[in-house]
């Protein structure tokens, strides 16, 4: 019979792992790190593959009966001593800008009402075959065919391929990320200078109509010639309606709201000027009118 050396009944009865023991533990321990060390290297879900990039069109229209409002807010930023100069000399003249504009879509007509900071409206119309805006504070109203605006005018939306134009920038090339806005799911855009590839911006005529009212020179048109001031839109994955427009100077955001239950009544000083208009060029189709 083999005698159990005192040394190993030692280690015995102080508890100490045997041999073979040592042996299971080492191998349990390789297998383990081997499994993190796989898990670790295999690759890990991207955001292309959990969310994959928009597709074409970027942005769609609103439904055919909708209401939203896009509010404006200024960013603010460092000046220097120069600049803020030029904004005391400015203060001596009234300041006008865009806060808020409201959009009422019925089918083909559509009633936009702008509110400016210093507390007056001014109306925009869209009916078929005519635009009409009036100047804010004032009541000069300003009638532009469909035809005229389809040839670019700078100081008027074109609204007949897009009810969101100043989104049709976006492209696959500046799609950023999948990001949140206000808890919606959304995309993300980013493009680069403001006005270089975008001469139509959402509140252009805004600006436009703000420089013609005495107004102080809009943030804007710093914008315009600065390089620096850059793009952002953010739009729902949901829907593909817009959801926010940052243009460097100005952040831009979209609310839904209920959509009208019948088309809005055009105001009677706008159906003067349609109607004064059609007069004149049926009358100037009578005069040259060629005898037959």
């Amino acid at each position: 019979m083999n005698k159990l050396r005192p040394s190993s009944i030692l280690a015995c009865r102080s508890g100490e792992p045997s041999r073979g023991h040592l042996i299971r533990l080492g191998w349990n321990s390789l297998l383990a790190g081997s499994f993190f060390l796989l898990a670790f290297l295999s690759p890990m879900p991207t955001q292309a593959q959990d969310d994959p990039p928009p597709q074409a069109p970027y942005v769609v229209n609103a439904p055919k009966y909708a209401s939203w409002v896009v509010s404006y807010k200024t960013k603010t930023a460092a000046k220097s001593k120069q600049d803020a100069a030029v904004d005391m000399v400015a203060a001596q003249t009234p300041v006008r800008e865009l806060k808020k504009l409201t959009v009422v879509k019925a089918d083909k007509v559509r009633q936009m009402i702008s509110t400016w900071s210093d507390g007056t409206t001014s109306e925009q119309w869209i009916i078929p075959g005519y635009q009409l805006e009036e100047q804010p504070g004032r009541k000069d109203i300003y009638m532009s065919t469909a035809s005229s605006i389809s040839h670019s005018n700078m100081t008027v939306e074109d609204y007949s391929k897009s009810d969101f134009p100043e989104f049709a920038w976006l492209s696959e090339k500046n799609y950023s990320r999948v990001d949140s806005r206000n808890e919606i799911k959304c995309w993300k855009f980013e493009g680069g200078a403001t006005f270089q590839a975008d001469t139509q911006s959402p509140a252009m005529a805004q600006v436009m109509l703000g420089m013609n009212s005495g107004g102080k020179k809009p943030a804007d048109a710093a914008a315009a010639s600065n390089p620096e001031f850059t793009k952002a839109a953010w739009v729902s994955v949901a829907d593909k309606l817009p959801l926010a427009y940052d243009d460097g100077i100005r952040v831009a955001t979209y609310e839904y709201r209920q959509p009208p239950t019948e088309p809005p009544v055009l105001p009677e000083r706008f159906r003067k000027v349609v109607g004064e208009y059609e007069k004149s060029q049926s009358d100037l189709a009578q005069k040259y009118r060629m005898p037959r």
